[in-house]
């Protein structure tokens, strides 16, 4: 089969293409190795579907061309690759199987997480237990990871453990937690080390998640981080002794087994 027309190399040296191509015919190299193609009569259009390991998905439309010859219109000169943006949405995700894997979407990309580890799920049923029980001295609620958390349809998340003060629960629904959790819980994983302390911290701090702690089990560090601010937090905290207190609910105190 023969391929479209390769579009002309444009840009500067070093920019980026969502596909992580440096230019326009280096796109154009991959999207043809990694997706295959299909060309339609007269190579009037085609169109690429590429999967990028984040689990992005980008959709590559470009008009073919003949070979450069002489005479050719400055229209045909122009002609580049476009790119359109794939938006999950969280009603779309209820399609995904039921296999185990943690689907999560931030800024309506589609991040997928492996199985946690037993010693990850060890501290994370440690911190249960902490916040479960002071849940049931408080009359709040705690939860633990497999749960949805919906802040609108393109920011979605599953935390390893949530906990909600009395006036938050109402957002407790049906099917997943509708809003902004008191305190959100993120134990650090191979597979999460990047995602916890940058994207969703963001989220989180955009949506108003009051605190937010980072646990790293491999050192025996927690980073409590409070009172969002755009998409950051104006306060934080690191332990210092295997322990950590909360600086939004009184009296609440996680000390490392």
């Amino acid at each position: 089969m023969q391929l479209p027309a390769k579009p002309a190399t444009s840009g500067k040296a070093g920019t980026s293409s969502p596909l992580g191509c440096r230019n326009a015919a280096e796109t154009w190299r991959r999207c043809a190795f990694w997706a295959g193609h299909r060309q339609r009569s007269k190579g009037v259009h085609s169109s690429f579907t590429a999967r990028r390991s984040s689990g992005n998905l980008a959709r590559l439309h470009w008009i073919s061309v003949p070979p450069p010859t002489r005479g050719r219109s400055p229209r045909e000169e122009n002609l580049r690759p476009v790119f359109e943006r794939t938006i999950l949405t969280y009603d779309g995700l209820q399609a995904a199987p039921d296999d185990g894997l943690r689907r999560e979407l931030l800024g309506g990309d589609l991040y997928v997480s492996p199985t946690p580890s037993p010693a990850h799920q060890t501290i994370v049923g440690e911190i249960y237990v902490t916040l479960h029980a002071y849940a049931k001295e408080r009359g709040g609620r705690a939860f633990v990871s497999p749960i949805d958390v919906v802040f609108s349809q393109t920011d979605a998340v599953q935390p390893d453990i949530i906990y909600l003060s009395p006036d938050r629960l109402s957002i407790v629904g049906p099917k997943y937690i509708g809003g902004a959790p008191s305190l959100v819980v993120e134990v650090l994983s191979p597979s999460s080390s990047d995602i916890d302390p940058a994207l969703k911290l963001r989220t989180y701090a955009r949506y108003g998640v009051p605190e937010y702690w980072i646990v790293d089990p491999a050192a025996r560090i927690v980073f409590a981080h409070a009172t969002p601010s755009g998409e950051g937090y104006l306060l934080a905290e690191k332990s210092g002794d295997g322990s950590i207190a909360a600086i939004t609910l009184p009296e609440l105190r996680f000390l490392f087994p």
